[in-house]
C-alpha cells in the first residue's frame, strides 16, 4: 500500500479530529479514502477508512446538499 498522506485527521498518536473544515481537507480525505479502499476487513486501515468515509459524508451533506426536486421534476417520474 502507498504511504498515507499525513494530515490533521490522524495525528501521530491516532487522535481523531471531529470534522473536515476546508476544501483542502476534503480533498486530502478523498485521497486517503482512495488509498485505503481495499483495506482488509477488521484491520486498523479498515477502521480508518470507515471513519474517513463518515467525515466525508458529513462534509458533503453540509456543503453540497441535494435540493428536493421541483414539482415539475417530480411529475416526470
Amino acid at each position: 500500500m502507498s504511504e498515507l498522506p499525513n494530515f490533521r485527521f490522524m495525528s501521530a498518536d491516532n487522535k481523531k479530529e471531529e470534522a473536515i473544515r476546508t476544501q483542502e481537507e476534503y480533498q486530502a480525505a478523498l485521497k486517503k479514502i482512495e488509498l485505503l479502499w481495499h483495506a482488509e476487513p477488521e484491520s486498523e486501515q479498515a477502521e480508518i477508512l470507515d471513519y474517513m468515509v463518515d467525515l466525508v459524508d458529513e462534509y458533503e451533506n453540509i456543503n453540497t446538499p441535494i435540493e428536493p426536486p421541483s414539482s415539475t421534476e417530480e411529475n416526470k417520474f
